[in-house]
């Protein structure tokens, strides 16, 4: 997970992770091994996200399937069958509560009801998920150390 407020890079950070793994390029110092990606943006409108890729250099190469705009009817079926005729193997969800409809944040069996279903075919698949989630607004520097006041339920954690 990435978490931080609005508009402090989380998604240009996860892009460019996504893009390093559709290369297999190294980010960050790490090797990353190649696969197909798919980047679910449910903040940002399409142009938005062209404008992003377009300045991070993404060219039609890229195994990099993108899905912006509203999420689809039947959210987890649908991006695990995205994933499975794709050969999807790493997924960015921008963001986690939008995703998922999170009514109240902090309520953790809401959270563990709504992430657990997707959270199971992941693993069954040998899928891994990178969620990003807005942070509160105060400074998580003088919060929590566990990072649990900024991210809502400890269900999440």
């Amino acid at each position: 997970m990435i978490a931080g407020q609005p508009r402090t890079g989380k998604s240009t950070l996860a892009l460019n992770l996504a893009l390093a793994i559709s290369r297999g390029a190294r980010f960050l110092g790490r090797d990353t091994k190649q696969t197909p990606i798919c980047y679910v943006s449910i903040d940002n409108s399409e142009a938005e996200f062209r404008t992003m890729v377009d300045r991070l250099g993404m060219v039609a190469t890229d195994k990099v399937y993108i899905h912006t705009g509203k999420v689809p009817d039947r959210a987890v079926d649908w991006l695990t069958e995205q994933a499975v005729k794709r050969d999807i193997k790493f997924i960015v969800i921008d963001t986690f509560q939008r995703f998922f409809d999170l009514r109240n944040i902090n309520d953790s069996q809401e959270c563990i009801d709504k992430m657990s279903p997707l959270d199971l075919r992941a693993k069954e698949a040998g899928l891994h998920i990178c969620y990003l989630h807005h942070a509160g607004k105060g400074d998580p520097r003088s919060g929590d150390p566990t990072l649990t006041a900024n991210l809502g339920s400890i269900a999440i954690k």
